[in-house]
Protein backbone atom coordinates (compact mmCIF):
# COMPACT_ATOMS: atom_id res chain seq x y z
CA UNK A 1 0.00 0.00 0.00
CA UNK A 2 1.22 3.30 -1.03
CA UNK A 3 -0.34 7.01 0.43
CA UNK A 4 -0.21 9.98 -2.40
CA UNK A 5 -0.37 13.36 -1.19
CA UNK A 6 2.69 14.20 1.15
CA UNK A 7 4.78 16.43 1.06
CA UNK A 8 8.41 15.19 -0.05
CA UNK A 9 6.37 12.19 -2.38
CA UNK A 10 5.26 8.98 -1.54
CA UNK A 11 5.22 7.73 1.99
CA UNK A 12 7.81 5.45 2.74
CA UNK A 13 8.41 2.94 5.41
CA UNK A 14 11.45 4.74 7.41
CA UNK A 15 9.27 8.38 7.32
CA UNK A 16 7.94 9.72 10.38
CA UNK A 17 4.52 9.49 10.34
CA UNK A 18 3.46 12.52 12.72
CA UNK A 19 6.03 14.81 11.33
CA UNK A 20 4.96 14.27 8.13
CA UNK A 21 0.82 14.95 9.06
CA UNK A 22 2.07 17.88 10.42
CA UNK A 23 3.26 19.34 7.26
CA UNK A 24 -0.05 18.79 5.54
CA UNK A 25 -1.91 22.19 4.25
CA UNK A 26 -5.48 22.68 5.25
CA UNK A 27 -8.07 20.38 3.35
CA UNK A 28 -4.71 18.77 1.45
CA UNK A 29 -5.71 15.23 0.40
CA UNK A 30 -4.45 11.89 0.73
CA UNK A 31 -4.66 9.00 -1.75
CA UNK A 32 -3.99 5.53 0.13
CA UNK A 33 -3.29 3.23 -3.29
CA UNK A 34 -2.82 -0.79 -2.84
CA UNK A 35 -4.39 -3.48 -0.39
CA UNK A 36 -2.93 -4.87 2.31
CA UNK A 37 -0.24 -7.94 1.88
CA UNK A 38 -2.06 -11.24 1.35
CA UNK A 39 -5.46 -9.42 0.88
CA UNK A 40 -5.94 -9.33 -2.89
CA UNK A 41 -9.01 -9.72 -4.58
CA UNK A 42 -10.80 -13.12 -3.46
CA UNK A 43 -13.36 -15.30 -4.90
CA UNK A 44 -17.07 -14.50 -3.03
CA UNK A 45 -17.82 -17.06 -0.82
CA UNK A 46 -21.72 -17.52 -1.67
CA UNK A 47 -22.12 -18.08 -5.16
CA UNK A 48 -24.17 -15.10 -6.53
CA UNK A 49 -27.30 -15.64 -8.03
CA UNK A 50 -29.73 -13.81 -10.11
CA UNK A 51 -32.98 -13.49 -10.09
CA UNK A 52 -34.13 -13.77 -13.68
CA UNK A 53 -32.04 -17.45 -12.78
CA UNK A 54 -34.40 -18.45 -10.34
CA UNK A 55 -37.21 -20.82 -10.95
CA UNK A 56 -40.46 -19.39 -10.15
CA UNK A 57 -40.75 -21.81 -6.82
CA UNK A 58 -37.69 -20.97 -5.73
CA UNK A 59 -38.90 -17.15 -6.00
CA UNK A 60 -41.57 -18.14 -4.27
CA UNK A 61 -39.61 -19.43 -1.12
CA UNK A 62 -37.02 -16.48 -1.09
CA UNK A 63 -40.19 -14.14 -1.04
CA UNK A 64 -42.54 -16.05 1.40
CA UNK A 65 -38.54 -16.39 3.75
CA UNK A 66 -38.15 -12.74 3.20
CA UNK A 67 -41.48 -11.63 3.75
CA UNK A 68 -41.53 -9.85 0.85
CA UNK A 69 -44.09 -7.90 -0.48
CA UNK A 70 -45.27 -9.95 -3.85
CA UNK A 71 -46.14 -7.68 -6.63
CA UNK A 72 -49.20 -8.79 -8.77
CA UNK A 73 -48.72 -10.31 -11.72
CA UNK A 74 -48.84 -8.19 -15.32
CA UNK A 75 -51.55 -8.63 -18.00
CA UNK A 76 -50.94 -9.92 -21.66
CA UNK A 77 -52.11 -6.71 -24.07
CA UNK A 78 -54.69 -8.53 -26.76
CA UNK A 79 -54.66 -5.95 -29.20
CA UNK A 80 -54.47 -2.45 -27.68
CA UNK A 81 -56.48 -3.14 -24.35
CA UNK A 82 -53.04 -1.72 -22.33
CA UNK A 83 -55.58 1.19 -21.39
CA UNK A 84 -58.25 -1.71 -19.74
CA UNK A 85 -54.74 -3.33 -18.46
CA UNK A 86 -54.51 -0.14 -16.80
CA UNK A 87 -57.92 0.11 -15.01
CA UNK A 88 -57.72 -3.64 -13.79
CA UNK A 89 -54.75 -3.10 -12.17
CA UNK A 90 -55.75 -0.09 -10.48
CA UNK A 91 -59.02 -1.49 -8.91
CA UNK A 92 -57.00 -4.58 -8.31
CA UNK A 93 -54.82 -2.21 -5.82
CA UNK A 94 -58.11 -1.16 -4.38
CA UNK A 95 -58.92 -3.09 -1.24
CA UNK A 96 -62.62 -2.00 -0.82
CA UNK A 97 -63.13 -2.97 -4.60
CA UNK A 98 -61.62 -6.82 -3.96
CA UNK A 99 -63.62 -7.47 -1.45
CA UNK A 100 -66.89 -6.20 -2.60
CA UNK A 101 -66.13 -8.25 -5.81
CA UNK A 102 -65.15 -11.39 -3.92
CA UNK A 103 -68.44 -10.94 -2.15
CA UNK A 104 -70.32 -11.06 -5.54
CA UNK A 105 -72.62 -13.95 -5.87
CA UNK A 106 -74.67 -13.39 -9.17
CA UNK A 107 -78.18 -13.36 -9.64
CA UNK A 108 -80.00 -11.29 -6.47
CA UNK A 109 -83.59 -10.43 -6.20
CA UNK A 110 -83.89 -7.32 -8.02
CA UNK A 111 -85.03 -7.63 -11.65
CA UNK A 112 -82.19 -5.05 -12.69
CA UNK A 113 -79.78 -7.69 -13.48
CA UNK A 114 -79.09 -9.24 -16.57
CA UNK A 115 -76.67 -12.00 -17.63
CA UNK A 116 -74.09 -10.28 -19.32
CA UNK A 117 -73.41 -7.68 -16.67
CA UNK A 118 -73.11 -10.87 -14.18
CA UNK A 119 -70.80 -12.81 -16.53
CA UNK A 120 -68.88 -9.37 -17.17
CA UNK A 121 -68.51 -9.10 -12.99
CA UNK A 122 -67.43 -12.54 -12.89
CA UNK A 123 -64.63 -12.44 -15.64
CA UNK A 124 -63.47 -9.34 -13.69
CA UNK A 125 -63.41 -11.33 -10.61
CA UNK A 126 -61.95 -14.09 -12.15
CA UNK A 127 -58.76 -11.76 -13.31
CA UNK A 128 -58.47 -10.19 -10.34
CA UNK A 129 -58.13 -13.69 -8.48
CA UNK A 130 -55.76 -15.21 -11.23
CA UNK A 131 -53.44 -12.39 -10.71
CA UNK A 132 -53.78 -12.82 -7.21
CA UNK A 133 -52.92 -16.29 -7.60
CA UNK A 134 -49.82 -16.09 -9.99
CA UNK A 135 -48.06 -13.19 -7.50
CA UNK A 136 -48.94 -15.21 -4.58
CA UNK A 137 -47.10 -18.58 -6.69
CA UNK A 138 -43.99 -16.50 -7.84
CA UNK A 139 -45.02 -16.78 -11.40
CA UNK A 140 -44.17 -13.58 -13.17
CA UNK A 141 -45.54 -14.43 -16.42
CA UNK A 142 -48.46 -12.49 -17.53
CA UNK A 143 -51.81 -13.41 -16.95
CA UNK A 144 -54.13 -13.88 -20.05
CA UNK A 145 -57.59 -12.26 -19.73
CA UNK A 146 -59.39 -13.71 -23.06
CA UNK A 147 -62.65 -14.06 -21.39
CA UNK A 148 -62.69 -10.86 -19.35
CA UNK A 149 -61.89 -9.10 -22.79
CA UNK A 150 -64.33 -10.76 -24.84
CA UNK A 151 -67.07 -9.61 -22.15
CA UNK A 152 -65.77 -6.04 -22.20
CA UNK A 153 -65.95 -5.60 -25.93
CA UNK A 154 -69.87 -7.11 -26.13
CA UNK A 155 -70.81 -5.37 -23.76
CA UNK A 156 -69.26 -1.72 -24.45
CA UNK A 157 -68.65 -2.04 -28.18
CA UNK A 158 -67.01 1.36 -28.02
CA UNK A 159 -64.06 -0.26 -27.46
CA UNK A 160 -64.55 -3.23 -29.71
CA UNK A 161 -63.81 -0.25 -32.48
CA UNK A 162 -61.40 -1.19 -35.54
CA UNK A 163 -59.45 1.26 -37.35
CA UNK A 164 -57.92 -0.49 -41.16
CA UNK A 165 -58.38 -4.06 -39.04
CA UNK A 166 -56.95 -3.39 -36.13
CA UNK A 167 -58.48 -2.86 -32.45
CA UNK A 168 -58.18 1.49 -31.92
CA UNK A 169 -57.03 2.99 -29.37
CA UNK A 170 -58.96 3.63 -26.19
CA UNK A 171 -59.40 5.80 -23.04
CA UNK A 172 -58.66 4.21 -19.44
CA UNK A 173 -60.42 6.53 -17.87
CA UNK A 174 -63.83 5.81 -20.21
CA UNK A 175 -62.44 2.50 -19.74
CA UNK A 176 -63.04 2.83 -15.35
CA UNK A 177 -66.11 4.85 -15.58
CA UNK A 178 -68.20 2.00 -17.37
CA UNK A 179 -66.78 -0.80 -15.51
CA UNK A 180 -67.67 0.81 -12.16
CA UNK A 181 -71.12 2.01 -13.42
CA UNK A 182 -71.82 -1.34 -14.19
CA UNK A 183 -69.99 -3.26 -11.23
CA UNK A 184 -72.22 -0.73 -9.14
CA UNK A 185 -75.67 -1.82 -10.57
CA UNK A 186 -74.74 -5.06 -10.32
CA UNK A 187 -73.59 -4.85 -7.14
CA UNK A 188 -76.72 -2.90 -5.61
CA UNK A 189 -79.19 -5.09 -7.83
CA UNK A 190 -78.18 -8.53 -6.53
CA UNK A 191 -77.79 -6.89 -2.96
CA UNK A 192 -74.00 -8.39 -2.69
CA UNK A 193 -72.63 -5.68 -1.45
CA UNK A 194 -73.96 -2.50 0.65
CA UNK A 195 -73.98 0.69 -1.76
CA UNK A 196 -72.05 2.43 0.17
CA UNK A 197 -69.15 -0.03 0.75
Amino acid sequence: MKFLGFPGGVLKDGDNFGEKLKLLKDKAQITLVGTAEGQGLQTPKEKTVFEEDLTAAEKAKIYKEKAVEILPSGLTNLGNTCYMNSVVQVLNGVPEFKHDINKYVPGGASVGSNQMDSQFVLALKDVLSGLQTKGASGDDSAFTPYQFVTLLKARFPTFAQTQNNQPMQQDAEECLREMLNLFKNEVQSTGAASPDS
